[in-house]
């Protein structure tokens, strides 16, 4: 099931899209590692523009710079204390249920401490799957 999920929870349009302008941006520029490319540039209020321009015109391309630029945020970051602190599992998934409501939880019969279980669950077992998909995790 695991290697099935790996295949299908992403889009290789999107990645194939991402890819190229991220190709054209090591020319316009520099590459991502490069120390010598310059941080000045905001990644954040990029993100902030391009969403804005997302939500008024629909161009989905502004989806692929937002991630991109938050993709070089994370390699090249202009925070000035960013850390890796993931959330807790159960935030999330209250995140989630705030966002769609708590039918979606009744119609699928199953309680938010389920599904909860069920994420711890596959959090253990995901590296040893992904290895037997020949993925890194």
């Amino acid at each position: 099931m695991t290697c099935d999920l790996y295949r299908t929870e992403w889009s290789d349009r999107f990645e194939v899209l991402m890819r190229n302008r991220l190709v054209v941006g090591a020319f316009r520029y520099g590459r991502l590692h490069d120390k010598s490319r310059s941080t000045k540039y905001d990644h954040l209020k990029a993100i902030e523009w391009a969403l804005e321009r997302y939500r008024s015109t629909g161009d989905q391309e502004e989806l692929v710079d937002i991630a991109n630029l938050a993709m070089v945020e994370f390699v090249r970051p202009i925070h000035p204390a960013p850390v890796w602190a993931p959330t807790d599992d159960k935030q999330h998934i209250d995140d989630a249920i705030d966002l769609v409501g708590e039918s979606v939880v009744h119609a699928r019969s199953i309680t938010k401490g389920e599904i909860v279980e069920k994420i711890r669950q596959l959090q253990e077992d995901l590296p040893a799957a992904l290895a037997a998909c020949g993925k890194v995790s």
